[in-house]
Protein backbone atom coordinates (compact mmCIF):
# COMPACT_ATOMS: atom_id res chain seq x y z
CA UNK A 1 0.00 0.00 0.00
CA UNK A 2 2.29 2.68 -0.82
CA UNK A 3 -0.37 5.02 -1.58
CA UNK A 4 -1.50 5.01 1.70
CA UNK A 5 2.12 4.95 3.32
CA UNK A 6 2.57 8.50 1.57
CA UNK A 7 -1.01 10.24 1.66
CA UNK A 8 -1.63 10.19 -1.53
CA UNK A 9 -5.37 9.32 -2.94
CA UNK A 10 -5.94 6.82 -5.90
CA UNK A 11 -8.31 7.68 -8.83
CA UNK A 12 -11.82 7.49 -7.79
CA UNK A 13 -13.32 7.34 -11.30
CA UNK A 14 -15.57 5.24 -12.36
CA UNK A 15 -13.93 2.60 -15.01
CA UNK A 16 -14.48 3.87 -18.68
CA UNK A 17 -15.57 7.74 -17.64
CA UNK A 18 -12.63 9.93 -18.17
CA UNK A 19 -14.65 13.21 -17.34
CA UNK A 20 -13.51 12.51 -14.22
CA UNK A 21 -9.85 12.93 -14.83
CA UNK A 22 -10.48 15.09 -18.54
CA UNK A 23 -6.96 16.91 -18.07
CA UNK A 24 -4.66 13.67 -17.26
CA UNK A 25 -7.17 11.76 -20.40
CA UNK A 26 -5.96 15.46 -22.39
CA UNK A 27 -2.50 15.06 -21.36
CA UNK A 28 -1.76 11.50 -21.82
CA UNK A 29 -3.38 11.61 -25.36
CA UNK A 30 -1.46 14.67 -26.39
CA UNK A 31 1.63 12.88 -25.36
CA UNK A 32 1.06 9.12 -27.05
CA UNK A 33 0.02 11.44 -30.34
CA UNK A 34 3.78 13.18 -30.35
CA UNK A 35 5.47 10.43 -29.40
CA UNK A 36 3.79 7.69 -32.41
CA UNK A 37 3.89 10.65 -35.11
Amino acid sequence: MAIRSHSFVGSMSKKGCCWDNAAAESFFGSLKQERVH
